[in-house]
């Protein structure tokens, strides 16, 4: 199936989205730079066990996944997701019922949806103005 404009522009927010925490992690320094690969695909699984434990309260455990994922990024590592799907699938249970807890709430979902559309809005426009 084709992919249309908008679904493109989607892929694209994201993708730009990872990119942009890969830069700042640089920028930041590159925390994770020092460990083993063994232990940097350690740390992404213990941050992201984390994150499954504590799905309300999830930072520092969010950064701390991000800048293993973006060391992991820098060196070319694929991260061990068959190791992580169970708690890929209890942090993705929480964020469920978090989304549940929106829909039901017509302004926060009003909120959200009028965040992520201006949030794609300023994105293709400024992919449009490089072009």
């Amino acid at each position: 199936m084709a992919e249309n404009r908008s679904e493109r522009l989607v892929k694209d927010f994201r993708e730009s989205q990872r990119l942009d925490r890969v830069a700042d992690y640089v920028q930041r320094g590159r925390k994770y730079g020092s460990l083993s690969d063994d232990d940097l695909v350690a740390k992404w699984l213990a941050s992201l066990k984390s994150m499954a434990d504590a799905p309300r309260e999830p930072l520092p455990h969010v950064d701390e996944f991000d800048d293993a994922e973006a060391e992991l990024v820098l060196r070319k590592i694929d991260p061990p997701y068959e190791e992580a799907v169970v708690h890929f699938d209890r942090y993705s249970e929480a964020a469920d019922a978090e989304i549940r807890a929106i829909q039901s709430d017509p302004k926060k979902l009003d909120d959200l949806k009028r965040r992520l559309v201006e949030d794609l809005l300023a994105f293709q426009d400024a992919q449009d103005r490089s072009n």
